[in-house]
């Protein structure tokens, strides 16, 4: 989410008892990044102005404004994970420890290095009537949101009126012991309790049946396939060396203006794998893209022909290189792409062959390129990688199955890999071509639906 959700309560709720659950993939990492808020612009900064943050170095902190109630010293700065995050209030509760709790994926939190419990039957700035609660932002005494969490959410809940455990929102699953959202709890919402699913035809709807709307509050809202029950690759904002880039769109865009390289949230040891990268802006022929072994250990390392890399990376200009050596041009016309095209890259880490194509057409005349390890297999795992060498303004944007080149929702004919996960602009198998090295071949989409069955 690279915008914030707002809505106004036109009748004033319970400001004493209330829950709110979402789960959060985060996107950036930036301090002070806000999870909800309400207050009224007169009364920021004072004791009604609400919030719920990531705080310095990624802590969570919960705070009626002016009196911090809980900071966590955990932090939580994984960018490949949904977290559920469930905080639970209740100001009339007799016990101090039990007015707010926090529950993190299904367990409660007790390791608080502040913990300041609000008084007794202490009115908060929630439910407050006239109050705008901001979904991922804060308020500001001049009204314009700030603190923008950039991030993707899903399943995000108000109970105004009760305070209940985050095993009303989810629960084990009992194969994987993976802690999962329950898609249809039976919930009393209250008066201006809420259940938003941001489905893509009505994202900003509440599914409650309190018709508790939300409005748009600026920026581009996405709806993207990434969610707790299929979790989708990433560009990974924790790994990228030289001059560090920005990442965007929840982590699908890569933007720079110096030499930098990034890997991914996800590795990978077998399979067929396929993803779309879409580079944009002033390209000067050192961008490049493809796999990697490792992460960006050392400011010094270059991707595409740096000792002691393993791997394969296609260069702007078309040549390849494996393992760190040039093993010549795939392009006929010796360019392999230019400022809006998209390029489809092809991992079969079970043949140890890797395919590359340029708006859909697969390249090399479907001879795929070898790689070539010097691991044991079973341990040994690939992710993907994007970098430049160059000072120019350029951008990628990475489309692992998600349906989006940066803010750009896929339209026309699109397709699915064979087990109907993603959501791309050209095929992963090629319409069912016998396209890489004489054989067809069905590449999948990089997500958890896909590595339980296919790695």
């Amino acid at each position: 989410m690279a915008t914030w959700l707002t809505r106004t309560p036109s009748s004033t709720g319970n400001r004493r008892t209330f829950t709110f659950s979402t789960w959060i993939k985060r996107g950036d990492m930036n301090d002070n990044r806000c999870l909800f808020s309400q207050c009224a612009p007169s009364t920021f900064n004072n004791g009604t102005h609400f919030r719920m943050r990531f705080g310095t170095t990624g802590n969570i902190q919960i705070a009626a404004y002016g009196d911090g109630w809980l900071t966590t010293n955990r932090v939580f700065r994984d960018p490949a994970a949904f977290y559920h995050i469930v905080l639970a209030v209740d100001t009339t509760n007799s016990t101090a420890d039990q007015r707010a709790r926090l529950y993190i994926n299904g367990v409660e939190e007790t390791s608080f290095a502040t913990r300041n419990n609000p008084s007794l039957n202490f009115d908060t700035g929630v439910n407050v009537s006239g109050s705008p609660f901001l979904i991922g932002a804060d308020d500001s005494s001049s009204g314009a949101p700030s603190a923008r969490i950039m991030s993707n959410l899903a399943h995000t809940y108000l109970i105004d009126g009760l305070a209940i455990p985050a095993s009303s929102f989810g629960e084990t699953d009992s194969t994987s012991g993976i802690w999962k959202p329950l898609l249809s709890p039976s919930l009393t919402y209250g008066t201006n309790g809420f259940k938003m699913e941001y489905a893509p035809a009505s994202p900003l709807n509440d599914t409650s049946g309190q018709t508790n709307n939300f409005t748009l509050g600026g920026g581009t809202l996405t709806s993207p396939k990434d969610n707790p029950q299929n979790n989708y690759c990433k560009m990974n904002p924790l790994d990228s060396r030289y001059s560090a880039p920005v990442l965007t769109n929840c982590n699908t865009t890569i933007t720079t203006s110096a030499a930098t390289w990034s890997t991914a949230t996800q590795w990978l040891e077998s399979g067929l794998w396929y993803w779309e990268v879409n580079p944009t802006g002033t390209l000067g022929g050192g961008e490049c893209l493809g796999i990697l072994d490792l992460v960006t250990t050392g400011a010094s390392r270059n991707m595409y022909n740096g000792s002691g890399h393993l791997g394969a990376v296609v260069r702007s200009g078309g040549n390849v290189y494996i393992n760190s050596s040039d093993t010549g041009n795939i392009s006929p016309s010796g360019d392999l792409w230019a400022s809006g095209d998209t390029i489809g890259i092809y991992m079969d880490l079970n043949a140890l062959k890797i395919y590359f194509a340029k708006n859909g057409t697969i390249l090399n005349s479907g001879t795929g390129k070898t790689l070539t390890t010097t691991e044991n297999s079973a341990t040994f795992a690939y992710t993907p990688v994007w970098g430049s060498t160059n000072t120019s303004a350029s951008t990628a944007n990475f489309n692992f199955g998600e349906g989006y080149l940066g803010t750009t929702a896929l339209t026309g004919t699109t397709f699915t890999d064979s087990n109907s996960e993603g959501k791309f602009k050209y095929s992963p198998n090629n319409s069912g071509g016998s396209s890489f090295d004489g054989s067809a071949k069905n590449f999948l989409a990089i997500c958890t639906s896909n590595m339980a069955t296919d790695s």
